[in-house]
Order: structure tokens, then C-alpha cells, then sequence
């Protein structure tokens, strides 16, 4: 039967057959840039609006032109090209507390980004003046994790009242009231009744905030007269070991003490026996040549390299606060780095980094598809880099 003969719907219905056949076999033509399609072959998936924004948009897409696509998978790299990936791009982003514990900072310089120091690297206690307490609580630091000095030789006796009334703090903070020159006086000689001044200033702080808020002293000698005024007079809550040299008393004598090593963890541990849970914290040094601004002083207190081992005896003693001192020219983003990275592996910090993952694109130097071995990297050049999701992540110590 001749073709002119048959009806009109019959031609059609067989030409549309025709067309089903050939794309179930794969293959379509579009215009100067159709080509075979084997949809056998098991290709990646990528976001063709990224292809196209870099010129790759070459693919033979099924039923739709380039302008309709949108998340369409493609079907085939041309030869010249391979995709490598997925990659990723890992970089540290941010510090957090331990639950539990605490890790301060005493950085006399005010130039310096606080809130950097709170949401990077994690601390979130800081040691202050009444002066910077805005400033710190600007820079994301609470009231209740800061240390307020209220040195009593500063202006009047009666300073502290004024700091405690004014300026809400976990902690008021006098810096080794007792361990000048043994003499159980506080700076000025006509305060010798240093164990009672003591029991006024934690009293005055208590009768403000009730336990909300403790009163802190520091030493390193453990003299008759720092232990009357913790335990004879109750003065304090807390005691803080502020050396960075292992200290030793001569002889018998509980009065005169001396420097005996660089390595403080003995005397952390005598402190921990002697006082129990008032001993709350220890001081660490972030600063290196503190040895040559005393000049008179013959064993090192550099803390630098020491971090980890440090630390570690902080967390098996069971303390629960950590404070890093900076000099007084700021601080050196090097060894607070290194301090935390420590702080860390050692339980007291939280790490996150931010995790980017990404594709390498390699295009082919050869115009000759048969020259274009994925497995040869001298025909292959990087042209671009596709970027996917980016996620922050935790990580932990090995």
C-alpha cells in the first residue's frame, strides 16, 4: 500500500512511534550541539546552573533547552573535561568551654578584641578593673564568670565597698595580698590585722550577693600568716596558686619560702592538700621574658611549651577554673593559640572547625578526545574550583 493511501492519523501515529523508539535507544538531537547520549553510564550529579555560569553548560539535556534547567542532572562530561570530588577544605573556627570548667584571661592592655577572645577562643572568664566592666560585658563576658580586682590600697581602704555596691561580679579579686616580703601585712603597714580585714571585705561581699559571688585572693607562700587569714579567720572563699616556679619553704621556717623549680605542679598539689576545695583555680603565664623584667630572679617562670602537661595536672587535681596572664604590653596571639589548642586536648575546650566541601574541575589541554587519559596528570589543568555546603563541625583530640 503506498504511503499516500493511508490515512492522515495512521502516518501520524506511526512517525510518533518512531520518535519513542529512538529515545528510549538514547538518542536526541538538538540543533549544531546534539550528540549521543548513553544514559547507561553512571555519572555524578551536579547543579547545572553552576556549569553553566562557567561555561560548561554543553550537555544534551532530555526534552528541555538550557534556559528551562534548573537542578537537572547531566548525562555525560565531554571528554576534555573531569570533575574531581568531593573534597574538603578544613579550617578551625571557634573554641567553647568544656561544660563545668572555665578558662580566664588577665590581659592588662585594653586595646585588644575581648569579644574575639570570647567567641573564638573560648574564655569565658575575664579578670578586670572596675573600669572595663562595661567593656567586657560588651564583649560577650557574663558578670557572673568575672574577676573584679578590689585591691584595698587603692584610693582608700574602703575601695572594695564601692567596686562590690556598683559592679556585680562571681568573684572579687585581691592579686597576693600576703606573700610580700612574709611580713603579714597587707601594702600599707598600718593594716597589720590582715586576717580581719579579709573576713570584712568576704562579709561585705556576702551581705551584697549572698554565694553568688566569692572573694578570690592569690599566692604562692604558703606562710602562718596566709593560712590564719584563710582558715583562723575565714577570710576567704577561694585561693589561687599565682607562681609560675615550684616554692618551697627553708628549713622549718613556714615564714621565709624560696623559688626551688620552674615546674609549679608540686606546690599545685601541696595547695590542693592544704586547702581542698577553696583551692579553685590556678594562674598560668602567657608571658615569655618575665625573667628579664625581674632580672633578680634565677629559675625560669616561662609557662610557654608547658601548657599541656599544666593543664593536665589542673584536670586530674579536679580544679574547675584555668587563668591565662598576659604581660602587660598585651597579649601575643601566638601563645593564646597555643594555650588553647592545649587547653583543648587536655578537656578544658571544645573544638570546632568549618568544614567546606568542594570539586576540582580539570580541563584537557589535548584537542584529540583519544589523548585525554583521566589517569595522565600532564594533559590536565585546573580551571576551576565548584563549591558545595559549608557546615561547622566538632573534632576531637586523638
Amino acid at each position: 500500500m503506498k504511503l499516500e493511501n493511508l490515512p492522515s492519523g495512521l502516518i501520524l501515529l506511526s512517525l510518533f512511534l518512531l520518535f519513542v523508539s529512538c529515545s528510549k535507544n538514547g538518542r536526541l538531537r538538538s540543533g549544531d550541539d546534539a550528540l549521543s547520549i548513553d544514559k547507561k553510564d553512571g555519572l555524578e550529579k551536579t547543579n547545572f546552573d553552576s556549569l553553566s555560569k562557567n561555561g560548561l553548560g554543553v550537555y544534551l539535556f532530555k526534552g528541555k533547552t538550557s534556559n528551562e534547567l534548573t537542578n537537572v542532572e547531566p548525562l555525560r562530561l565531554p571528554y576534555n573535561w573531569k570533575r574531581v570530588g568531593p573534597l574538603y577544605q578544613i579550617t578551625f573556627d571557634h573554641y567553647e568551654p568544656v561544660p563545668g570548667k572555665i578558662i580566664g584571661i588577665w590581659t592588662p592592655n585594653t586595646n585588644i578584641p575581648w569579644s574575639e577572645l570570647y567567641s573564638k577562643y573560648g574564655f569565658r572568664g575575664i579578670n578586670i578593673s572596675a573600669r572595663q566592666y562595661e567593656m567586657a560585658r560588651q564583649s560577650g563576658f557574663e558578670p557572673k564568670y568575672m574577676r573584679i580586682a578590689i585591691s584595698p590600697n587603692q584610693d582608700s581602704p574602703d575601695y572594695y565597698e564601692y567596686v562590690v555596691s556598683n559592679f556585680y561580679a562571681g568573684q572579687y579579686y585581691t592579686d597576693e595580698p600576703l606573700n610580700h616580703n612574709c611580713i603579714g601585712n597587707w601594702y600599707h603597714p598600718e593594716w597589720s590585722n590582715y586576717g580581719v580585714l579579709m573576713s570584712q571585705i568576704r562579709n561585705f561581699i556576702h551581705s551584697k550577693y549572698a554565694d553568688s559571688s566569692k572573694f578570690v585572693i592569690s599566692g604562692y607562700k604558703k606562710c602562718d600568716h596566709f593560712l590564719e587569714a584563710v582558715f583562723t579567720y575565714d577570710g576567704v572563699d577561694n585561693v589561687t596558686f599565682s607562681s609560675y616556679k615550684k616554692w618551697l619553704p627553708i628549713l622549718i621556717s613556714n615564714e621565709c619560702w624560696y623559688p626551688a623549680s620552674k615546674d609549679q605542679r608540686d606546690s599545685w598539689t601541696d595547695w590542693k592538700n592544704s586547702f581542698g576545695e577553696k583551692f579553685s583555680s590556678v594562674w598560668i603565664s602567657a608571658f615569655p621574658d618575665w625573667n628579664k623584667v625581674r632580672k633578680n630572679d634565677l629559675i625560669s617562670d616561662d609557662d610557654i611549651g608547658e601548657y599541656n602537661t599544666l593543664l593536665g595536672h589542673a584536670a586530674n587535681l579536679g580544679l574547675k577554673e584555668v587563668w591565662l596572664w598576659c604581660s602587660q604590653d598585651g597579649y601575643n596571639l601566638t601563645y593564646i593559640t597555643e594555650f588553647c589548642e592545649a587547653a583543648w586536648r587536655q578537656g578544658w575546650l571544645r573544638k570546632f572547625v568549618k568544614v567546606t566541601e568542594y570539586w576540582i574541575w580539570y580541563r584537557c589541554i589535548e584537542d584529540i578526545s583519544t589523548l585525554c587519559d583521566p589517569d595522565n596528570p600532564d594533559v590536565w589543568v585546573i580551571d576551576h574550583y565548584e563549591y558545595g555546603m559549608t557546615w561547622i563541625q566538632e573534632v576531637f583530640p586523638n
